[in-house]
């Protein structure tokens, strides 16, 4: 009885092909990824600047200010991912098939713009 039992273990093994021992994928990669297009956002850009480095914001704001216009363009995690990330990455950190550990909140930039021009970046 005793040879048996890791006799079975081996054989559920080779019959499962190993599957069931997979490494937790890692979400470095799709950080970095995000994380350097966001450091690339420098004051004085324009808007085709930012869309060509993160694509289109999840929402905008507009407020007339004294000096002339200021928009706000906000990016979450979810639009961040989708704008930059392929599928696979996007897997890897979690994110399709709802099975995301990360709140919205984890990684959000804005982009404020006065005038059409870079003027302040929240990170």
């Amino acid at each position: 009885m005793k040879v048996l039992a890791p006799l079975c273990f081996i054989f559920i093994l080779l019959l499962m092909g190993c599957g069931g021992i997979m490494p937790y994928p890692n979400t470095a990669d799709g950080d970095n990824v995000i994380n350097g297009r966001l450091s690339q956002i420098q004051i004085g850009m324009g808007y085709f600047e930012v869309i060509s480095l993160l694509g289109q914001p999840s929402g905008k704001k507009t407020t007339i200010v004294a000096d002339g216009k200021e928009e706000t363009w906000a990016y979450g995690l979810r639009r961040l991912m989708t704008n930059l990330l392929t599928e696979q990455e996007q897997f890897n950190m979690g994110w399709k098939y709802g099975a995301q550990n990360r709140s919205e909140n984890y990684m959000r930039a804005s982009v404020v713009f006065t005038n059409g021009k870079v003027s302040r970046i929240e990170r």
